[in-house]
């Protein structure tokens, strides 16, 4: 049961990220969304690191600011 709720939480976390990147490269267009983080490949990190449910969440949270570069 835990590991549901270890993926709801990182489904949550994506469509969040998704929605402000979004938004952020619709307002200020491409540059924006690069400055705002490391594009796609940050992205595709996270959802790596979310398919590994084995690893603690607190590792998994470390890992996910990490890779969106925070």
């Amino acid at each position: 049961m835990r590991i549901f709720h270890i993926l709801r939480f990182f489904l949550l976390v994506i469509t969040v990220v998704v929605l402000i990147r979004g938004l952020t490269l619709h307002r200020w267009g491409w540059h924006g969304w690069r400055v705002f983080g490391s594009g796609y490949g940050g992205l595709m990190s996270l959802i790596n690191l979310s398919s590994l449910s084995l690893l603690p969440p607190r590792g998994l949270l470390a890992n996910v600011l990490r890779a969106f570069g925070s």
